[in-house]
């Protein structure tokens, strides 16, 4: 039965097969990969050192991830934590 407000053909007009979510999300990784390359040959070639910049590209995945972590594992861990004690 349809979600009220919707129709069963609107729901059918916007379905989108898991092969083509699947080439999208390879498709949205390659340009990501892209422009980190991109990124890093211009940093490197700046003058930024080949030791540091590993160093820096770490931090700042580590300050974009954590938010993320936090907020869909923390009843993850609650749940852990009290199988635990």
């Amino acid at each position: 039965m349809a979600a009220p407000g919707t129709s069963a053909s609107a729901k059918r007009m916007f379905a989108v097969s898991e092969g083509a979510k699947l080439h999208l999300a390879m498709t949205i990784f390659q340009f990501v990969y892209a422009g980190n390359h991109v990124i890093m040959r211009a940093a490197l070639n700046m003058g930024v050192s080949k030791l540091v910049f590993p160093i820096y590209r770490n931090i700042i995945a580590l300050v974009l991830l954590v938010p993320f972590a936090y907020f869909i594992e923390r009843y993850v861990v609650r749940l852990y934590t009290s199988m635990l004690f």
